[in-house]
């Protein structure tokens, strides 16, 4: 796993330090966040629901499928980050092929988070991805990377360091 470097500048509201990534990155600037994909992604907006996606080139592993990052804002949120999670996983455990393979809470260098790594099917084609939530402020944002099984954990460190890359506004 790639370890992310992040340093928190003075104390109390300021600022989170810009994000170190082992790739080269393309800032994107959404409703009140920044994130960092690699330069060679494609960005989409407002693919299928989300703000913005980033698409990947497929992996010798899996040359049929792309790695994707795709974020969802959710504004006027209330409650907690255990409820928003709640609601955010439940439509996931209706899937087809749904099947959880790790549930935790973290911490990235914007604050706490809540992490879901899963499979399901897509028509016939088997996915795993993980599922990312943090809260700032009334606005939930949804992180979700996606790739095929056999590419995941190849893929994974980058999908971290573009979930650590978030800074709120």
């Amino acid at each position: 796993m790639v370890a992310i470097a992040a340093l928190v500048v003075g104390c109390g509201n300021d600022p989170v330090a810009p994000a170190k990534t082992s790739f080269e990155g393309k800032s994107y600037k959404g409703t009140g966040y920044t994130i960092l994909f690699p330069v060679d992604w494609a960005q989409q907006k407002g693919l299928m629901g989300s703000e913005i996606a980033a698409i990947g080139k497929p992996t010798d592993a899996a040359p049929d499928f792309s790695p994707n990052v795709n974020v969802v804002v959710v504004e006027g949120v209330k409650g907690t980050l255990d409820d928003s999670w709640a609601a955010t996983i439940r439509p996931l455990k209706t899937l087809s092929g749904f099947k959880k393979i790790e549930e935790r809470d973290i911490e990235l260098p914007a604050g706490r988070a809540k992490v879901l790594i899963w499979e399901h099917t897509l028509m016939t084609r088997p996915l795993r991805a993980g599922t990312y939530l943090m809260t700032h402020g009334s606005t939930d944002y949804v992180i979700t990377c996606t790739d095929a099984p056999e590419s995941f954990d190849a893929s994974r460190a980058t999908f971290e360091e573009i979930v650590a890359s978030i800074r709120f506004k």
